[in-house]
């Protein structure tokens, strides 16, 4: 299955959240280590694919984060992951519909 031509530009996005008790740019390492592995796995499995590259950011919540990214990077299609959450009776969260109901681009949900 081809994802994209070798014209395409990926950027995976990983949101930190940190909690309003905290100061918004804390350094949490253990969170950044994560995040920086999940990235790097990622980047590997489409590497020499398509150009992708990953950003880490924190922020207090993450549907707001990914919009706004998504405004200073225009994309063509966003894709957004979710997670099956057994304890919802809900098809995707709360960050997913945050932005479905607020984004202007074309967005596609994976759920897994």
């Amino acid at each position: 299955m081809e994802i994209a031509d070798d014209q395409t530009e990926i950027c995976m996005l990983y949101v930190i959240i940190i909690p309003k008790s905290k100061a918004l740019d804390i350094e949490d390492k253990n969170s950044f280590s994560r995040a920086e592995n999940v990235l790097k796995k990622l980047e590997e499995k489409f590497q020499n694919k398509v150009n992708i590259y990953g950003e880490i950011i924190q922020s207090r919540h993450a549907g707001a984060a990914i919009i706004e990214i998504a405004h200073i990077n225009n994309p063509s299609l966003l894709l957004i992951g979710v997670n099956e959450n057994s304890n919802s009776d809900s098809i995707i969260g709360s960050n997913a519909s945050y932005i479905l109901k607020n984004t202007t681009y074309p967005t596609l949900i994976y759920k897994k």
